[in-house]
């Protein structure tokens, strides 16, 4: 029979030899892939996105001060918030235009 180690084995053997493991051999297990966390979206409550639109008002698109302010949300929701706004106002403003005919 060989003589097989696990990646958990191999990590242990390659620090006590003061080596540093490939990443390749870190990450890669055939037999336990390794799950790449999904991303959690919650929808934005009333309370966080007045706090964004208050603070774009207040300091423009600067997403890290912005997400600051909404505290309960990352800088991708933040980008994320603002072009899905963006859109969602540009469409309205073209169906008014098409409906009316005048915005």
């Amino acid at each position: 029979m060989e003589n097989q180690t696990s990646p958990t084995e191999n990590l242990l053997i390659n620090n006590a030899n003061n080596t540093s493991p490939s990443s390749s051999s870190m990450c890669t297990d055939t037999q336990n892939p390794v799950k790449k966390p999904t991303r959690q979206w919650a929808a934005w409550t009333r309370q966080e996105e007045e706090n964004f639109f208050n603070a774009l008002r207040q300091v423009g698109k600067n997403f890290e001060k912005i997400t600051c302010r909404v505290q309960s949300k990352n800088k991708d929701q933040v980008c994320t918030f603002l072009a899905i706004s963006s859109f969602s106002k540009m469409l309205t403003l073209i169906i008014t235009f098409l409906v009316t005919g005048n915005c």
